[in-house]
């Protein structure tokens, strides 16, 4: 075998160093990708204020870094143009990595990756909606939740939004 002295810590050193520059760089293109169309606001109570300030509803996407299904409702659904408009105009939206915030998570985990919660400015959830939601879809929702935003409890503790959007969406599936 023949020594090569220090070189192979430099290598490995170096290597190191590749790989962190490498996820580094992909954390900050996947970050400003997210960032590129649409502004993700953190959860909080501000953001309610700041919907019923701007008469706007308030949507909760809940994803999770590792979920396929999360990444391709990302590209597909909030890179379309026209949910942009949609969601710019008449929605203030929230982001959140459920890994980050597992008090979240645990409050929406039934619904799945992602799971979409459209909210009144009074943090009255109007819809709860689990999994991919192709553009199509996801303009008719986000049309009738801006239509007819309040929330009308029944029995079985279900918005009468949230059936009407199930209803507006089941012809499309």
């Amino acid at each position: 075998l023949q020594d090569f002295g220090n070189q192979g810590c430099i290598s490995a050193s170096l290597i190191l160093k590749l790989i962190k520059f490498i996820l580094f760089f992909g954390l900050l293109l996947t970050v400003e990708a997210r960032a590129a169309g649409l502004k993700w606001e953190n959860w909080s109570d501000e953001q309610f204020s700041k919907a019923k300030k701007e008469r706007r509803l308030v949507i909760l996407d809940l994803h999770a870094v590792w979920c396929h299904w999360c990444h391709v409702m990302e590209e597909k659904t909030y890179g379309d143009p026209k949910i942009q408009a949609i969601l710019k105009s008449k929605f203030i939206t929230v982001g959140v990595d459920q890994d980050a915030r597992p008090d979240i998570s645990n409050r929406y985990q039934d619904y799945g990756w992602p799971a979409t919660i459209i909210f009144n400015s009074d943090a009255k959830e109007i819809a709860k909606l689990s999994g991919y939601i192709s553009p199509e879809k996801f303009q008719k929702i986000l049309e009738t939740a801006v239509a007819e935003p309040n929330v009308v409890q029944t029995d079985d503790s279900e918005s009468e939004t949230a059936r009407k959007v199930v209803r507006e969406i089941a012809p499309l599936q």
